[in-house]
């Protein structure tokens, strides 16, 4: 995760601070099976909002790896428009990679080979500096 106040220095701790509403807030994510059999969505939500944006699965099976190890893709997105669907201007986030394998059986899809994962974080503004003590 990054944006544009420290994009350079990640915060493990998922607190990433905007200046305005327009700052790109960039997540990267890998999504890939060395053959494509997969099909994926991906989806942020705001607090308890709701879904703020997604990458939404297409019909299968065009919705194939992407990123590889070692190279994610990356979702850009405006702190704007993440924070806009509950007229918040700071948010705590929830993302959701789930990945479907193709597997099967032969008759049925093999869902035990599924994977998901989720990251949070939460998206401020700058403090403005105190005023000095007299």
């Amino acid at each position: 995760m990054a944006t544009p106040v420290n994009s350079t220095d990640t915060d493990p701790c998922g607190i990433l601070q905007y200046n305005n509403p327009g700052d790109n807030v960039a997540l990267s994510y890998v999504a890939f099976h060395p053959n494509n059999f997969l099909d994926w969505d991906l989806t942020i939500s705001l607090g308890i909002v709701g879904i703020a944006a997604s990458i939404p699965p297409s019909p299968p099976p065009t919705n194939t790896s992407s990123g590889s190890p070692g190279l994610p893709a990356t979702f850009n997105n405006t702190a704007g428009a993440l924070l806009s669907k509950g007229g918040c201007t700071q948010g705590a986030f929830a993302v959701i990679l789930y990945c479907a394998a193709r597997a099967t059986d032969g008759y049925e899809r093999l869902a035990q080979y599924d994977c998901q994962a989720a990251i949070a974080f939460a998206l401020t503004q700058p403090c403005p500096p105190c005023p000095p003590h007299v």
